[in-house]
This record gives C-alpha cells, structure tokens and sequence, in this order.
C-alpha cells in the first residue's frame, strides 16, 4: 500500500507542474513565461529522479544536477519579473543558473574521461552528495535574503504608485507560500544532514518519504495554482510606459539627479495634479493609479511620484487616502451615518477593506467614524480635524 501512495504521488510531483507549464508557457508577459519554465523544470527535475530511484544512470546523475540547482533561482527570478517594472531579461540573470551550469559541466567532462571516477564520486563515496547539500544550502540561504529585499522593495514601490494596497498586488500569496516552500526545504536539508537515510524511516507512524512527497505536492500545486492566477501587476500599464515622457525611465524618485531635479517644476506638476484628482473626485476609484493619472494629463509617472513627495513627504497611496478620508469627514459632518452604513461610506469614498478605513480614519482625525460623528454632533472637534 505504501508503495502505491509514493507511486502516485510521485506521479503528481511530475504531473502537475506539466499541467500548469502547458497553460502559462505560451503567455506573452515574462513572469508567465518564467513560471511555465520554472514548472518545466520541476517536472523534469522529478522526472530524473523517479527514474534514478530505480535505475542508475550517469546521465540521468548529470541532467539531474542542473535541473536541482536552476530550482531557487527560477523563484527568485520569477517574483523579480512581478516586482520590477518594466521587467525586461537580461545576459546576465544566467548567473544566478552558475551551480547548474558548473555542475552540467564538471559532470559531462568527468564522464568522458572516466566513467568509474564519477560512480565512485556519487555512488560510493557520497561526495557529491555532500558537496551538492552545501551548495544547495548556501543558495537556499542566499536566495531566502534576496527575496525578502525584494518583497521590502515591492510594498514601498506599490504605494508609489497606486492607491490601494490589496491581494491582486500585494503578492501575500507568493510570500506566505515561499515561506512554506523554504521551511520545507531547510526542514528537509537538516534531516538528510543528519541522516542520509531518514526517508526510509517513520514521522508520526508514516515514512518520512510520503509525508515529504505530499508536502511537495501541495507547494508545487498551490504555488502553481495562485501562479496561473496571478495577473501581472504592471501589465495594463506596460503600455503606458513607452506612451510618457521618456526622460526618466527609473521607477524610484531617489533615482533621479540632481540636475534633473532643479528642471522640474514640482510645485506646478503637484497642483495640476491635485486639481484634477479632486475636480474628477477620482481618489472614489479604488483601482485608481499614478499610471492612469499620468497618461490622462501627460505627465511622466515618476516626475509626479517626485512632486507628490516634494510637496507633501508622503507617497501617492498616502495623499489618495487623505483625500478618501477628507471626503469621509464630510459625509460624516452631512448626517450621511444616520443614513449609510460605516461600510457604505468607506467604500464610497474608495476604500476596499473597513479595516484599513478604520485605520486611517484613526489615524487622520483621533476619532473612530462613530466618535467623530458624536464629536461634530456635540461640537467638540478641534479646528484641525
């Protein structure tokens, strides 16, 4: 019976990544073409590995090592391609596939000049073995730090330029499953430290090589699942980018010099822009973003990005919610709690979570909504609320 169960999820450790890949691969955006060769490369990583359980082969050992190490860098290079924008692949990103491509290498000169040289190294000495779990432990470390600046970077760049904060560009999804995915592999490394063996022994009365076939399963299905379903965050604004001002093409405002700096009038681009958002009540909108203001009035995203921090200190997620609060202010002072819901109210002036309402209504006045209706009620609020 056991052997069935690990048969089977075996299987899926292969089939499901195919399955996934055939829908995403053929995608024009990068960040669906990089997950259909990430899951490609699943598969035919598993692939090998099915099939060295049962036959040993030095090819299979060879072809087995690259697709082993090009796993965390496809990761890596698949939540950059949703983060940076615009995400355009590069000569150099190959780097980050230097292990597979050392280790193809070592291993195809070894085989032609002696076939029983790399038997003894994988087979009976095990030192491939140990050098690869120390690699792969270095690149798991390393990979682990540079996905948490990415991330880090993601939520400062998101609310640069848009005006919601939500699941469709927050990547939670992709952070809390890479979390998972990572636990398991450092779980998984510090037990076959340990023991080299430890998969033909039990964990809660199961062996350890179902419980971690399983496991593997879910992360690849779920993270290939949300992957499928994850719409670029940038992509409706791809466009955009070519169609703006060219002068500037960094996402960061701290990126512009200073020379560009002393040209751009901050303080008008500011007051434009403020005029229109408040005139149109766009901030309603809670999809609303810096690349749709830019195109409507022309101007290149990042030098309003700049005039929105030059004038106010803020970020464009923080003045749109502002003016969400101002105007939930004033619908609070006209009684319309008397009427609405506090949940109307929040999304009506184009908030998508009460929560973050709250907070920010906290935030702004001191009060919660139904203390500052009670407030103006009773003519207790100060002059600057």
């Amino acid at each position: 019976m056991e052997v069935n169960i690990i048969d089977i999820l075996r299987f899926l450790l292969v089939i499901i990544p195919l399955i996934f890949a055939s829908i995403v691969i053929t995608e024009k955006h990068i960040s669906k073409k990089i997950l259909g060769l990430q899951l490609l490369n699943i598969a035919l990583y598993y692939s090998i590995f099915i099939y060295l359980l049962n036959n040993f082969s030095i090819l299979g050992v060879i072809f087995h090592s690259f697709w082993f190490f090009a796993i965390i860098p496809f990761w890596f290079l698949y939540t950059k391609s949703l983060i940076l924008f615009p995400f355009i692949w590069q000569k150099k990103y190959l780097i980050h596939f230097s292990p597979s491509f050392l280790a193809l290498f070592f291993f195809i000169t070894i085989y032609f000049i002696d076939r029983i040289y790399v038997i003894n190294l994988v087979v009976i000495n095990h030192y491939y073995y140990y050098i690869a779990v120390s690699i792969y432990t270095l690149q798991v470390l390393l990979y682990c730090f540079l996905i948490i600046k990415l991330f880090r970077f993601h939520k400062s760049n998101i609310k640069e330029y848009f005006s919601t904060y939500h699941h469709k560009n927050n990547l939670l999804w992709l952070k809390l499953l890479l979390i998972f995915y990572f636990f398991i592999i450092f779980f998984e490394l510090s037990l076959t430290i340990i023991d080299q063996q430890f998969y033909k022994k039990f964990i809660f009365g199961i062996q350890a090589d179902i419980v971690f076939s399983f496991l593997t399963a879910i992360k690849i299905f779920i993270i290939s699942y949300f992957g499928v379903k994850q719409k670029a965050i940038y992509k409706s604004h791809a466009d955009q980018h070519e169609l703006l001002n060219k002068e500037v093409t960094s996402t960061k405002t701290s990126n512009i010099k200073p020379e560009q700096k002393q040209n751009i009038d901050t303080k008008s681009i500011y007051n434009k822009i403020l005029k229109y958002i408040k005139n149109e009540k766009l901030f309603k909108n809670p999809n609303l973003s810096l690349f749709s203001i830019a195109k409507k009035i022309g101007i290149n995203r990042t030098y309003i990005s700049l005039s929105i921090k030059e004038e106010t200190g803020d970020n464009f997620y923080s003045l749109i919610n502002n003016m969400r609060i101002e105007e939930a202010k004033e619908m609070i002072k006209n009684d319309y709690l008397t009427k609405h819901s506090i949940e109307y109210i929040s999304k009506d002036v184009g908030f998508k979570s009460r929560a973050t309402f709250y907070s920010w209504f906290k935030k702004k006045t001191g009060h919660t909504p139904i203390k500052y209706e009670n407030a103006v009620k009773n003519n207790n609020l100060s002059s600057n609320i």
